[in-house]
């Protein structure tokens, strides 16, 4: 589930290599926790 959260967010984004998630894993379920791209990197033109 994790990695296609993962690639539905980087389709999406400006820097798809840069897109971070966290997933955890339970006895039933899974929950994707943390989805982010990173946004230190300066705009491109």
């Amino acid at each position: 589930m994790k990695d296609l959260v993962k690639y539905m967010a980087q389709a999406l984004v400006d820097y798809p290599d840069d897109v971070e998630c966290t997933e955890v894993v339970g006895e039933q379920t899974s929950v994707i926790e943390r989805l982010s791209e990173n946004r230190e990197k300066p705009q491109r033109r």
